[in-house]
């Protein structure tokens, strides 16, 4: 059965490695004038999302409670020829109570506008103990750092997309949000939350032109992981693979709103007060924004939450197709959650033996 899954693995691998992170150009997405959030954006998941939306003309704002660490994004980006022109980053602490993450959303609105996209990738990995050993002190600091996070930038970020034309609210999410992972009790609980949390925001906010996307994703390869497996799923791909999706969507909100213009559908835009690239003062400069609120055949509906399970490159080619609401698990179940299964048990083994894990 395992000499069966590698070779499944291997096949699979080579035919979409080649496509990990590419498109033809026919089908480059492109974002310009739209204003893209990506919480958890200096992280290195977060940094190959940022870099996606930036090279397909996005504004991004990023962030941060250290500037620090805005700063060496900047210098990442630069360093990897991704474009840092719109780049706006941002310190601040999303999770400061009472206000910090509506104090955040709304300094980001009143530099650049409200939002079209918003990706949210907070949280993190937490090995621990057995579910019914953990400490309390243990389970309210993972809650506190992913499903209460993902609430606070909800609650800060959403409100200010409403009747933004085509609008997408993008969560990252692990594997343990649908596949039980011992050892790690608290972060499947937690992520198990965020994914119910998103599905029932796009009931919510369906009518108010808002498309819930989740990402679950298995490791994904990154800057650091110098030892990553070729199978798996570079950070600048899900980047690549958002702006992509946001576009479409985008492209999509375009026609709806043009045919709604032209049967006279649409009100008169508001004067949106933006800042003059002349100095740091902000004037009003008469440039129309869409409404708050428009007509209901105007504005591109959302629909169930699309969710997209991501373990390997081979689960690429189907994400980048699927249909807005669609639900689309990894390629096979045999393959890719095999290769989870193998990971997150040797992970519950080392902590069984008392030893500290070493997988990531």
């Amino acid at each position: 059965m395992l000499d069966r899954t590698s070779d499944l693995v291997r096949r699979a691998t080579a035919r979409a490695k080649a496509r990990n992170g590419r498109h033809d150009d026919e089908d480059a997405p492109r974002l310009d004038g739209r204003i893209a959030v990506v919480a958890g954006g200096t992280g290195e998941v977060g940094e190959g999302i940022v870099a996606g939306l930036l090279v397909a003309g996005a504004r991004v704002a990023v962030p941060s409670r250290s500037g620090e660490r805005l700063a060496e994004l900047a210098d990442r980006l630069e360093a990897a020829g991704v474009p840092t022109e719109k780049l706006v980053p941002l310190v601040g602490d999303l999770t400061e109570m009472p206000d910090g993450a509506h104090e955040v959303a709304a300094e980001l609105s009143r530099l650049i506008g409200r939002p079209d996209i918003v990706v949210v990738a907070l949280g993190g990995w937490i090995q621990s103990d057995a579910l019914a050993d953990l400490e309390i002190d243990m389970w309210d600091a993972v809650i506190d750092q992913s499903l209460r996070a993902h609430q606070l930038a909800a609650a800060a970020f959403v409100p200010l997309m409403r009747g933004r034309p085509g609008a997408m609210y993008v969560q990252i999410n692990g594997a343990a949000a649908r596949y039980p992972v011992p050892g790690a009790g608290a972060v499947s609980v937690a992520a198990a939350g965020e994914l119910m949390a998103a599905q029932v925001m796009a009931a919510e906010e369906a009518g108010n032109g808002i498309q819930v996307e989740a990402l679950v994703l298995g490791p994904v390869r990154t800057r650091s992981r110098d030892d990553a497996a070729s199978w798996m799923v570079a950070a600048r791909s899900l980047g690549d693979l958002i702006a992509l999706r946001a576009a479409r969507r985008a492209a999509k909100a375009d026609e709806i709103a043009r045919a709604a213009e032209a049967a006279g559908l649409t009100a008169e835009p508001p004067v949106q007060t933006r800042r003059n690239d002349a100095d740091d003062d902000l004037v009003d400069d008469d440039v129309p924004e869409p409404p708050v609120r428009l007509h209901p055949d105007a504005l591109a509906p959302g629909g169930p939450a699309t969710v997209l399970e991501l373990l390997t490159v081979a689960d690429l080619a189907a994400a980048r197709t699927a249909n807005p609401g669609a639900v689309r698990g990894a390629r096979g179940g045999s393959l890719g959650w095999v290769l989870w299964g193998l990971q997150t048990a040797a992970l519950s083994k080392q902590v069984r033996r008392g030893e500290p894990p070493t997988s990531g």
